[in-house]
């Protein structure tokens, strides 16, 4: 293991890095000659702030340490990390800006709560590739996250909080196994292709506005779910367009007065299907509604607060 407690700056030689360890402590620099990951694990644990410079290195395993950490990639060009991207620590972590184009899997072992930061995580793998975590909502929550694969699956794991922009362009993925729910926690976009996902959740923990992109339709084939008591809007650029194909159960249980959105979400399950609101009266808006079945039949539980038009 090769410990480095102050900055860390590349400005010419041939660098070969351990197989094993390799932690840096302060600002990393990548502004001359080359870096040689050796198959070892670069491991960013800084207990403030820590920036990445130069020219993005490639990586074999990476990890950032949360320490009430923020890390900011500056660095031109993506960062590649071709088997692992890890996640850890006890307290909050921001990456921000750059992009990590991850090979690998994601490994998620953080436990304090947080925004994840603007940085991209885009997974480019031609094989498969896991997204390993056992985590509760809101730890380890992630930034943007873009898939763009063209081989192999994206295994997802039973819950995954996603602070970031959302996008989908390439890829297979299997979010069944699992019975996988995705938390989106914070004002963000989704965009890119159609696809299809199982539980989602649209959190209101604060006013968050959900952006469904033009072109861009969310399948949920298991249950969707507003929650939170902060309002909760789901958009869409053209008013009244098509954001989410609810093909299983929506449940309402968020409790504020505020929300609804310009989006609109289709009930077009061929199953049974249940809309169940625990929340009062005039809580928990729902924007537009239109209800499209071939089969199966609509339960509607609980007292449902509509804010747009509603079409049977």
């Amino acid at each position: 293991d090769i410990i480095i407690g102050g900055a860390f700056t590349i400005s010419g030689t041939a660098f070969t890095s351990t197989s094993a360890a390799m932690e840096l402590q302060g600002d990393a620099a990548f502004t001359g000659g080359s870096f040689t990951h050796h198959n070892g694990l670069v491991r960013f644990n800084d207990a403030a702030a820590e920036n990445i410079t130069g020219t993005s290195p490639g990586f074999y395993d990476l990890e950032f340490t949360g320490r009430g950490s923020s890390y900011t990639i500056s660095s031109t060009g993506n960062i590649d990390v071709a088997n692992s991207l890890i996640i850890s620590g006890t307290s909050s972590y921001t990456l921000n800006a750059g992009t990590i184009n991850l090979s690998g899997d994601l490994n998620l072992t953080n436990t304090a709560t947080g925004d994840g930061g603007t940085t991209t995580i885009a997974f480019v793998g031609t094989t498969d590739q896991d997204i390993i975590s056992a985590l509760p909502v809101n730890e380890n929550s992630l930034p943007a996250i873009r898939i763009n694969k063209s081989g192999g699956t994206l295994r997802f794991p039973a819950l995954i909080t996603v602070c970031g922009n959302w996008t989908y362009t390439a890829g297979t993925m299997d979010v069944s196994t699992n019975h996988s729910t995705i938390v989106f926690a914070k004002t963000l976009t989704i965009s890119g292709n159609s696809h299809t996902l199982n539980n989602v959740v649209f959190e209101g923990n604060s006013n968050w506005t959900f952006t469904i992109n033009t072109g861009t339709v969310l399948t949920v084939t298991g249950t969707l779910t507003t929650n939170g008591a902060s309002g909760v809007f789901i958009n869409t650029p053209v008013a009244g367009a098509t954001a989410i194909q609810a093909q299983g159960d929506v449940l309402v249980s968020n409790t504020s007065t505020t929300g609804g959105g310009n989006g609109l979400i289709l009930i077009n399950g061929t199953g049974s299907q249940a809309m169940t609101s625990t929340a009062s009266a005039s809580q928990g808006l729902l924007p537009y509604i239109k209800i499209q079945k071939t089969a199966g039949t609509l339960t509607l539980q609980g007292a449902i607060s509509e804010s747009r038009n509603w079409v049977w």
